[in-house]
């Protein structure tokens, strides 16, 4: 079982890196009104050369996949944020999620042996 203190600290982590996942976030996107751990990215402009707009919708859609993946673990940690009396508690067996894992992602569901059998 966790202590007080252990909890605290996870959470801790988890803001911070929800801080810098917001600030690299809304440099290349902007959130939207609706869902706040959505964000649209910004369209490249169309009045340049046609190779200079081939760079930058390359670089859109590297922007779109990093976008993605930002936006799943920022969702992950608001989720994990929100639990008071389950943090740290395995989803299915409710038994505590082992600090080993906790220290490699604080913002976990499950423990390392319902990990294993999740599909």
């Amino acid at each position: 079982m966790l202590t007080p203190e252990q909890i605290k600290s996870y959470k801790q982590e988890l803001k911070t890196e929800k801080e810098k996942i917001l600030k690299e976030l809304a440099s290349f996107g902007i959130p939207k009104s609706s869902d706040p751990n959505d964000f649209d990215s910004f369209m490249p402009s169309s009045k340049l050369s046609d190779e200079d707009n081939a760079l930058e919708v390359s670089e859109y859609l590297n922007k779109l996949s990093t976008e993605s993946l930002l936006e799943n673990r920022l969702k992950e940690i608001n989720q994990a944020l929100k639990k008071t009396k389950t943090f740290g508690i395995c989803e299915k067996c409710n038994k505590s999620i082992e600090t080993k894992k906790l220290d490699v992602n604080p913002a976990s569901d499950f423990c390392i042996n319902c990990g294993k059998n999740i599909n």
